[in-house]
């Protein structure tokens, strides 16, 4: 599923955590945590997690079909 198809593309090409908690409706933490877990393809840029658009529609797709 694209992040066209998702609504996404309104968005940056690489979110924030609180960017990506936003879209999600979540804590920033729960973010972290996904991102830690590998559950959610993010990058750790220094202390700063950063999560791809396509990663977070990826993500999303994937919840989506389970």
């Amino acid at each position: 599923m694209s992040s066209e198809i998702l609504g996404l593309q309104e968005y940056p090409p690489v979110l924030t955590v609180r960017q990506a908690a936003d879209i999600l409706q979540v804590s920033t933490k729960t973010i972290c945590e996904l991102c830690r877990v590998g559950a959610l393809a993010g990058r750790k840029i220094g202390r700063l997690w950063r999560i791809p658009r396509p990663a977070l529609a990826e993500f999303l797709s994937d919840e989506v079909m389970a």
